[in-house]
């Protein structure tokens, strides 16, 4: 398993670099960078990249929004073990009929949902009804789909599938359900128990294995952000009012490399460092960590940072870099970032990129003196009178 390297110029040229080679070039980078003199002092404020962060971060993002009220945010209380299907009980006509109507292929949906409920209303416990629902595989699903779009009772749904002896998919509506949580830290433990249940299931299948290193990894990536929430910028995660000023949670892995990075001269912590052991643990490809940053010191006007941080040999040309600045209209930025170019002929036409971005008003002094100077304006001549004729 590898990352793959490409870009729109090499394109052609796609290779994979392996776990190894991507652990040997964030090793690399952290000694450098730890080894590098302090930050440097960029022109924004603290406050200034906060509001452009929370403004990037509300166009980017539509699932920072809150809920639709239909979805409402309510713990949700699972059980990892419950009690297995009674296989000496009666069986009733009703459930009878919801056998008959989920064996067959020609039914119509709403019969199917009708002998649900009459099953359900035969019964005397709830666990009836889920030993009478685990064995009919279309009717589970038909009352599942039903529970989770109505968000009704939603405890009882989790139940059917472990009913049913679905662990996998008990963990994965589990993890659906820790976004409902009202607070982090229960969101965290329904993570932690959707990873236990879909890990349950022995032997596993591919997918649940995956599945498990998804859930596993999301759970590692809000620990770390709830830690950066706490320590960096004090915010009380326990209080609703202060989640709308947070930079970190619920933000992909990039996205918090890219407020790592915009963050970084504010704090005493290294967050560049921070940043490479982020890319490191989730294999970021370097090309695309390279990016992440330096798109969030342009778009941030710290490119101060961005001359400290590129390493003399970047993953990316600084010819890109240099036109990744003039499309965001950052002149000078580019200009300063095309002077560290040390190969002479390629320093020339980077600087003659920027002085054509810049428009006519900016031509080098040497263009101008060779112009010649404009002709001078045509006095009209008096008309002939009439003694000279």
């Amino acid at each position: 398993m590898g990352a793959l390297q490409s870009s729109d110029d090499d394109g052609h040229e796609c290779h994979i670099m392996a776990h190894h080679e991507i652990a040997a070039f964030y090793d690399a980078l952290k000694v450098a960078m730890a080894k590098r003199p302090v930050l440097p002092k960029t022109t924004p404020t603290a406050a200034e990249i906060r509001a452009r962060l929370h403004e990037h971060d509300k166009r980017k993002h539509a699932l920072l929004l809150p809920l639709p009220a239909h979805m409402p945010t309510a713990p949700v209380k699972i059980t990892k073990t419950i009690k297995p299907v009674d296989t000496a009980r009666a069986v009733s006509e009703s459930e009878l009929r919801m056998r008959e109507l989920s064996a067959r292929q020609d039914h119509d949906t709403n019969a199917l949902f009708e002998a649900i409920l009459a099953f359900k209303a035969s019964c005397s416990t709830q666990e009836a009804f889920l030993d009478g629902l685990a064995g009919c595989q279309r009717a589970q699903r038909l009352w599942r789909q039903h529970q989770y779009d109505s968000s009704h009772d939603l405890e009882l749904l989790c139940k059917v599938q472990q009913k049913a002896r679905d662990a996998s998919g008990a963990g994965a509506l589990t993890a659906k359900l820790a976004y409902r949580e009202p607070t982090i830290d229960g969101r965290l433990k329904k993570l932690a128990l959707a990873a236990s249940l879909v890990s349950s299931n022995v032997p596993p299948t591919s997918g649940q294995i995956f599945y498990n290193q998804s859930v596993t990894d999301h759970k590692l990536l809000l620990e770390k952000q709830l830690c950066w929430e706490q320590d960096l910028l004090h915010i009380s995660v326990d209080v609703k009012s202060e989640l709308h000023d947070s930079v970190f949670l619920d933000r992909s892995v990039v996205d918090t490399i890219y407020n790592l990075v915009a963050l970084a001269p504010f704090f005493q912590t290294n967050l560049m460092v921070e940043a490479v052991a982020l890319a490191e643990t989730f294999w970021v490809h370097p090309k695309q960590f390279w990016w992440t940053a330096v798109h969030a010191c342009v778009d941030m006007d710290q490119c101060e940072l961005l001359l400290w941080m590129l390493p003399q040999k970047p993953m990316i040309t600084l010819r890109h870099v240099v036109k990744t600045c003039l499309e965001a209209k950052k002149i000078a930025a580019a200009e300063a970032l095309a002077k560290q170019e040390p190969n002479a002929t390629e320093r020339s036409e980077l600087l003659q990129m920027v002085h054509r971005a810049q428009g006519p008003s900016a031509a080098s002094p040497t263009t101008a003196a060779a112009k010649p100077p404009p002709p001078a304006p045509k006095v009209p001549l008096p008309a002939p009178s009439m003694q000279s004729i």
